[in-house]
């Protein structure tokens, strides 16, 4: 299974960048990454993805949000039989929070104070703009 290739689909930019990561730390190799620019557009989408899933593997990330009140919810509700090769993920809440949470790493990379990070970054009710401004903060350029 080492270096076995995989097709990403993603939200957004910046949740590739995340995707890959993931998928590389599995030991598997990126083949072909689908950004959606928006979970309406990779929603839209899932079924004609879940299709390809049957002929290799797929990961899919998506954000949880405030889509359902708990992420087997929702993935069940988007994907109710998934193929053999699908693997459809959920943030919870988003990959912004994802990030958040290793405040010692994100502080370090944006050069803030790790304290100007949320304890519970799964509570902060907008995740992406949330790092956004501590973004602003950074003395990184």
């Amino acid at each position: 299974m080492d270096g076995m290739p995989v097709t990403l689909v993603v939200e957004g930019p910046s949740d590739e960048v995340v995707a890959r990561r993931v998928v590389q730390t599995a030991g598997l190799t990126v083949q072909e990454v689908h950004v959606q620019y928006g979970k309406h557009q990779l929603d839209a989408q899932l079924g004609r993805y879940n299709r390809a899933a049957q002929f290799g593997p797929w990961f899919v990330l998506r954000d949880l949000n405030s889509d359902a009140d708990c992420a087997p919810t929702l993935l069940t509700s988007l994907l109710p039989s998934p193929s053999a090769g699908m693997r459809l993920r959920l943030a919870v809440r988003s990959i912004e929070a994802w990030l958040m949470a290793d405040s010692e790493k994100l502080g370090g990379f944006l050069a803030i104070d790790r304290s100007l990070l949320a304890a519970r970054p799964e509570s902060v009710p907008d995740p992406k703009l949330e790092l956004v401004n501590l973004a602003r903060r950074s003395r990184n350029r």
